[in-house]
């Protein structure tokens, strides 16, 4: 906790994926406090099979079901993100379709954090408002759909990010 309570005091937004064990119990670091737990939710929005759940978990964003291909477009239902494979000696690099709160926590943390070259610029502004930033508040200024348990009483324990990250909408201010 003392790591985590640091960095968010040098003005640090910390997200984790909150875990991938179909859970409610807590799955650290993404339980910490200060941290902003982020679960996985499939390409329908609903609580992902794997996805760990509960009252720890702040925010849900696309985290993919590879098993399943629900929108009927040959492909799976999985987060396309890129990949390596070194099988034959050398690494050749390409897309994969992976799943996971661990590919749902970087749409959270897009959301979350301030453009590139603002940061560049104005890095005391951008530190400021980063301690302003709490993890249940962020919950709290995504749209309802998108809010955790403690935000909006979703029985499943979170909803789906994807909609405010979809549309640009800047949760962190």
């Amino acid at each position: 906790q003392d790591v985590f309570t640091a960095a968010r005091a040098q003005g640090l937004i910390v997200v984790a994926s909150a875990g991938n064990e179909s859970s409610t119990a807590p799955s650290y670091p993404a339980a910490y406090d200060g941290v902003v737990s982020v679960s996985a939710v499939d390409i329908n929005g609903n609580l992902a099979w794997y996805s760990n759940s509960g009252p720890t978990i702040d925010l849900a964003a696309p985290g993919g079901d590879s098993t399943a291909d629900l929108n009927g477009d040959a492909f799976p239902d999985g987060v396309l993100s890129t990949c390596g494979d070194d099988a034959s000696g050398a690494i050749r690099f390409g897309y994969c379709f992976y799943q996971g709160s661990s590919m749902a926590s970087p749409h959270a943390a897009g959301v979350a954090a301030p453009p590139g070259p603002r940061l560049r610029r104005d890095a005391g502004a951008v530190r400021e408002r980063a301690r302003a930033l709490e993890p249940r508040s962020v919950a709290a200024r995504a749209p309802a759909r998108s809010r955790g348990a403690a935000a909006d009483g979703d029985p499943r324990g979170e909803r789906q990010l994807a909609s405010a990250w979809a549309r640009g909408t800047d949760i962190s201010r």
